[in-house]
């Protein structure tokens, strides 16, 4: 497939656009969510798209909907497409207006997605999502599985990976099928960054080296793949791994592993036993003497002591300087003062220093 040179300038270092041009993305439900999902993967530069939705826009969609107001009454899996195929030329949409339900069996289904790279479950029926799980499980595919909550701006987007890890049903089997996570009522703004969100993660999962995939990998102290990703307004973004569910329904579908699972880009292996406990250091017996230095500082300080006594004596006693004699032996004996300083000064630090 070629790719206009220009059309993706500003992009091609952020993703690899021949890379995406080559990747399919089947979106199941092209509603509030998975129409604008469907839109910014195409604008990033992903080659085909394959969508999937029974229903027609109706009004009351507009307000939170990709497509404009003349595509009313239309399906909106096949007025998506059209609405695609306008915005880029080398896009190869297809566009299958059907609902995912008993009618279509697991064998039908599973030739749908089987040449998918990636699945994007953004219906709000929760057992469609919960059998599309079960089928990108047997199938290998990744499939993401973007939410809304009730919560004006809040959701979620669980990253399904392979039989190696947690499947959706591991995480969402706590729900009741009465739990609604997209067809909630809030302005379109609220679910952008569950959008935002899906489209980053879908495009690190499409393209693995580029910076969008850093968000799947593992920080250095956990070992276990990133798959859940909450959101709460004015909140910093949740992330964290999901823990297998026993005797999970979803699991025992998938294939066996094909080969023991290895830790994702920057994470360390799972340690098979815990590291040998070492014991503390020992403390040395013998201390080490402080040997204490005479400084010049402190015989300066003791020899300023000493002139100003002796200051204060000549101002105390005036009568003293009545004759130069006296004054010489007022010099006189202020000088042998002040020796008899040094030599005690000495004499205590060698003292105290050899102690």
């Amino acid at each position: 497939m070629s790719v206009p040179p220009h059309q993706f300038s500003r992009i091609a270092e952020s993703v690899d656009v021949p890379l995406l041009a080559t990747k399919l993305v089947v979106v199941v439900g092209v509603g509030t969510v998975g129409s604008q999902i469907a839109c910014e993967l195409a604008k990033s530069g992903v080659g085909r798209l394959r969508l999937i939705d029974g229903k027609d826009l109706e009004s009351h969609n507009l307000p939170r909907h990709a497509l404009p107001s003349h595509f009313l009454g239309h399906n909106k899996a096949e007025a998506l497409a059209v609405y695609l195929k306008g915005c880029s030329k080398t896009l190869r949409v297809e566009a299958q207006p059907r609902y995912i339900n008993d009618s279509l069996s697991d064998r039908q289904l599973d030739r749908v997605l089987a040449d998918a790279d990636l699945i994007v479950a953004a219906t709000e029926v929760r057992d469609v999502q919960r059998r599309l799980g079960r089928r990108a499980l047997s199938l290998d595919i990744y499939a993401l599985f973007p939410a809304l909550y009730a919560a004006a701006g809040a959701g979620e987007v669980f990253v399904q990976r392979d039989a190696r890890s947690p499947c959706f049903f591991c995480w969402d089997g706590f729900r009741t099928n009465e739990d609604e996570l997209r067809a909630v009522t809030a302005i379109n703004v609220e679910g952008w960054a569950i959008i935002s969100l899906a489209v980053q993660l879908g495009l690190g999962v499409l393209d693995p080296r580029s910076r969008h995939a850093d968000l799947l990998v593992a920080p250095p102290n956990q070992w276990r793949p990133r798959q859940l990703f909450v959101h709460q307004p004015l909140a910093a973004l949740s992330i964290g791994p999901v823990e297998h569910r026993p005797t999970c329904p979803s699991c025992a579908v998938g294939p066996p592993p094909r080969q023991t699972w290895t830790p994702p880009r920057g994470a360390p292996p799972p340690p098979s036993q815990p590291p040998p406990r070492q014991p503390p250091p020992r403390r040395q017996s013998s201390r080490r003497r402080r040997r204490r230095r005479i400084h010049p500082s402190w015989i300066r300080t003791h020899m300023l002591v000493v002139a100003i006594l002796t200051t204060a004596v000549a101002i105390a006693r005036p009568e003293l300087l009545a004759g130069v004699g006296h004054l010489l032996a007022l010099m006189g004996i202020g000088l042998a003062v002040i020796v008899a300083h040094i030599i005690a000064l000495v004499v205590f630090l060698i003292w105290v220093d050899s102690a």
